[in-house]
């Protein structure tokens, strides 16, 4: 858009303030007043000074502007920043402001009964405990795929408090005698609002010309939210220990930064599965290193038989694997089928308050924070790190995943 004179900016304002008079918003007497004293000051517009002009322009937006009444005003004050004095009050919206994907509902089809669930949790016998298959996703990995849907039917008030306590108390669902409940409504929040539902993540965005700030030649920066199993695991974890708040972090958890944060964990030892609790992690390692194994694989311990994953790292055009609830043979499965044979499992607790993932994951580079300083923006939410091994274990590149926040699912 080219530059406009002082009289053609005028004669577009006084347009735009004929069409503010007739909105609903101009339609108080306070309002009025505004517009006619906004009137009188905008008929000696053209013989104003520059400075005088966006300081009037600055007043004009704020009563016309936000009424959404002149959307030509923002592309006039990009075009004329330097003689309106705009330059120095114009912001740029942060990079990753658009960065937020969303859950969507996943069709769940009967599958049949399932084994591996408690008869009965906390004495409360289990009514139904049916294997579901996810239908209509991107991919056909059947195995992740798949979990299992548990129901306890009406409840008293003593079962609903057994329950409660026995799943690990963070549920802020009320009882109610006249409902029915199932496996889900004693789940935490966060969990609760994830669980059978599939992330759809938002596009990725390129950095253009951050190729240079990198040291191992991976090109720009492609930022994209990818959630995995070690993420969800490290968000599960916390909500099992009380986290609060009113959002739950998707992110990517590199399986290198969580092993090391896992050595800091109690471990459960040789008959680790009698021993869970909510909360507690189940992880599992290749045997090519022997106790170096990498780390494959991270659940959580939800009670009663059944654990909270995400099976695999979300990439919609590939593969969608929806946060899910399964049984032991359910997580173990597909793991084996990609070795070959049954992994080497273990149970993990951990013994101290776990950071925020954006903290225990953080991405940090000084040159990519110049960089987005020198565009004149913010970067708008955390970055964590993504480590790209080679099949030598020596680290290919170094890459970033923003950090996505969902609301929490309201209780009811």
């Amino acid at each position: 858009m080219p530059a406009l004179t002082a009289t053609t900016v005028q004669k577009r304002l006084t347009s735009t303030l004929e069409q503010f008079r007739k909105a609903p918003a101009a339609s108080t007497p306070a309002q009025q007043k505004k517009v006619e004293a906004l009137a009188r000051e905008l008929d000696g517009y053209a013989q104003l000074s520059p400075q005088k002009q966006a300081a009037f322009l600055k007043k004009f937006t704020a009563l016309v502007g936000d009424a959404g009444s002149a959307a030509w005003l923002e592309q006039l004050k990009r075009a004329n920043a330097v003689s309106l004095g705009f330059e120095a009050t114009e912001k740029k919206p942060p990079l990753l402001a658009g960065m937020t994907g969303k859950l969507a509902e996943v069709t769940v089809k009967d599958a049949g009964a399932v084994t591996g669930v408690a008869a009965n949790i906390a004495g409360v016998p289990v009514k139904s405990a049916r294997s579901v298959t996810f239908e209509g996703l991107t991919g056909s990995r059947a195995l992740m795929q798949q979990g299992t849907v548990v129901t306890f039917g009406k409840l008293t008030r003593d079962q609903f408090d057994a329950l409660h306590a026995e799943l690990g108390g963070r549920s802020t669902v009320k009882y109610d005698a006249a409902r029915e409940y199932g496996f889900t409504d004693f789940l935490p929040p966060a969990l609760r609002t994830l669980a059978f539902k599939d992330y759809d993540a938002p596009k990725t965005l390129k950095l253009a010309g951050t190729a240079k700030l990198r040291e191992m030649n991976e090109g720009d920066y492609n930022l994209t939210v990818t959630p995995n199993c070690h993420g969800t695991g490290w968000e599960a974890m916390r909500a099992y220990q009380g986290a609060t708040g009113d959002s739950v972090s998707i992110f990517y958890g590199d399986a290198i930064h969580a092993d090391t944060k896992y050595g800091d964990f109690e471990k459960l030892g040789a008959d680790f599965l009698s021993k869970l609790k909510p909360g507690d992690a189940l992880v599992f390692h290749d045997d090519l290193g022997g106790e170096d194994g990498a780390l494959l694989h991270t659940a959580v311990y939800a009670g009663g038989g059944l654990f909270f994953e995400k099976p695999d790292t979300e990439m919609d055009e590939y593969t969608e694997t929806p946060y899910r609830l399964s049984t032991y043979a359910q997580v173990v499965a597909p793991i084996a089928e990609f070795l070959g044979k049954e992994p080497r499992a273990a149970g993990l607790r951990p013994s101290a308050a776990l950071e925020p993932g954006e903290q225990a994951f953080a991405f940090v580079d000084e040159k990519l924070e110049k960089w987005v300083k020198k565009q004149g923006t913010t970067l708008g939410r955390p970055l964590v790190v993504e480590l790209e091994i080679g099949m030598g274990g020596a680290t290919r590149g170094i890459h970033a995943s923003p950090v996505d926040s969902l609301k929490l699912a309201q209780t009811t």
